[in-house]
C-alpha cells in the first residue's frame, strides 16, 4: 500500500514514518508539510493511504481530504491529531480511522486490519460492474470512474433496467408492452418496444460492455455473463459475514457502506419500489446489530460515524436520529444533541409534514432539563 503523512511539524513526520515502516506491505512515498504539495503529488502517485494532520496553517486536513477524495475516491483516510474534537466531522468525510497523539503501535495495527477490511470486500466485487445502488450507472474493472452512458431516451433506459431486474428470466414482450405502454394499441406498442431494443443494443454497443438480449419470438432475456451487478454482490458479501465481533466488526461498517443508496431511487421506476423496499429492509436489520454491537462495546465514535451514515441514506428515519442523540448524551456533546433533534424536526416536518414522536419528545424534554442542572 502506497501512503503518504502530511503534517507541518518535521519530527512527527519522521516519528510516524518510521512507524509506518514497521508494516511490510506499507510504502511511503511521500511526507509532507506542505499540504498543497501533497495535494498534487498524492493525485499523481495515486496514493492508497493518506495520513493527514488536521490543523495546519494554509489548508487544514479536513480540507486536503475533501481534495483527495474527489480525485481519488478510493483513498483511504486517516487523520492524526492531538484532538478529538474533530472526530465526527472526520468520519463524515468517510475517513477509515482518527488517531490521537501519541499514536501507538498497536493503535496503528487497528487502522490497517480496518483498510485490509474494507480492501477485501471491494476485492470481492471487482470486475466488470453495473450499479443500481441509487443510480444506473457502469464501471470497468480496476476503474475507478463509472460510465453514464447517452441513452437515447428515459424509456429505454428503464427498458434497460427493467430486463437487468430479471436477468437471466424470460420476459414476454405482451408483458412489456402492458407495463410500458397501457394505453397503446398492440401494433404501435410492440413498434415501440422494437425500436428501445434497438436503441439499448445500440448503447451497450457503445460502451462494450459484454450483455446480451436474446430475442425470442414471444419473449426477451437478458444475460449479463460476465457482468456484475453491485446489489447482488453487496448482498453476497452481507450473507459471508462472519458473527460480529472484534475482528470482524471491520468488515461489518464496510459491506455496509457499499449500500449507497436505495435500489435505482433517483429514477422513481414504479416497478423498483418492492425490491427497493426489500433491500432497504435488508440493510436496516445488519445496521440495526452493527450498531447495537459497537454501542455494547463503548464504541461510541465508530457509531456515530456510522450513524450520520445511514443518514444519509434514511434521512426520514426516527429510530436513527434517536440513536444518535442518545450516543450524543452519553458523550456529553449538548449541541450535537441538540443539532440531531433540530433536524429531525426540519427533515420530518419537510418530507413527511409530522413531527418527533412523543417517546422521542418526552426524552428530548427530560434531556434539556437534566443538562440544566
Amino acid at each position: 500500500m502506497r501512503a503518504i503523512i502530511v503534517d507541518d511539524e518535521p519530527l512527527i513526520l519522521n516519528i510516524f514514518e518510521n512507524m509506518l515502516l514497521e508494516f511490510d506491505d506499507v510504502e511511503v512515498v511521500g511526507k509532507y508539510t506542505d499540504p498543497f504539495k501533497a495535494i498534487d503529488e498524492a493525485i499523481l502517485e495515486e496514493v492508497d493511504i493518506a495520513f493527514l494532520d488536521i490543523e495546519m496553517p494554509n489548508l487544514n486536513g479536513m480540507d486536503v481530504a475533501a481534495i483527495l477524495k474527489r480525485f481519488i475516491p478510493d483513498v483511504n483516510i486517516v487523520f492524526v491529531t492531538a484532538h478529538s474534537d474533530y472526530a465526527v466531522r472526520a468520519f463524515e468525510l468517510d475517513a477509515i480511522d482518527y488517531l490521537t497523539r501519541p499514536v501507538q503501535m498497536h493503535r496503528l495495527e487497528e487502522t490497517f486490519n480496518k483498510i485490509n477490511a474494507r480492501s477485501v470486500v471491494h476485492e470481492s466485487v471487482s470486475g466488470d460492474m453495473i450499479h443500481c445502488f441509487g443510480s444506473l450507472s457502469f464501471q470497468r474493472a480496476n476503474s475507478q470512474k463509472k460510465i453514464n452512458p447517452s441513452w437515447r431516451t428515459k424509456r429505454a433506459q428503464e427498458i434497460f433496467a427493467y430486463l437487468l431486474f430479471n436477468h437471466d428470466q424470460v420476459v414476454r414482450k405482451d408483458v412489456l408492452v402492458e407495463l410500458f405502454w397501457p394505453n397503446t394499441n398492440w401494433e404501435q406498442g410492440i413498434s415501440q418496444l422494437y425500436n428501445m431494443i434497438y436503441q439499448i443494443r445500440k448503447t451497450i454497443e457503445e460502451i462494450d460492455f459484454n450483455i446480451d438480449i436474446e430475442s425470442k419470438e414471444n419473449y426477451y432475456m437478458l444475460r449479463l455473463n460476465d457482468v456484475k451487478v453491485d446489489i447482488h454482490e453487496w448482498e453476497k458479501a452481507i450473507d459471508s459475514l462472519d458473527e460480529i465481533n472484534e475482528r470482524t466488526i471491520y468488515r461489518h461498517l464496510a459491506s455496509i457502506k457499499l449500500y449507497t443508496g436505495d435500489f435505482l431511487q433517483i429514477h422513481n421506476y414504479t416497478w423498483a419500489l418492492k425490491e427497493q423496499k426489500r433491500l432497504r429492509t435488508t440493510w436496516i436489520y445488519h445496521v440495526r446489530k452493527v450498531l447495537n454491537y459497537l454501542i455494547d462495546t463503548k464504541e461510541f465514535v465508530q457509531a456515530i460515524n456510522l450513524g450520520h451514515y445511514i443518514q444519509k441514506i434514511c434521512p426520514t428515519n426516527e429510530k436513527f436520529y434517536f440513536k444518535l442523540m442518545k450516543l450524543y448524551a452519553a458523550t456529553n456533546n449538548e449541541s450535537a444533541v441538540k443539532s440531531q433533534y433540530e433536524t429531525l424536526k426540519k427533515s420530518l416536518q419537510t418530507e413527511l409534514d409530522s413531527y418527533p414522536s412523543e417517546e422521542v419528545r418526552i426524552w428530548y424534554e427530560n434531556w434539556q432539563k437534566q443538562s440544566r442542572t
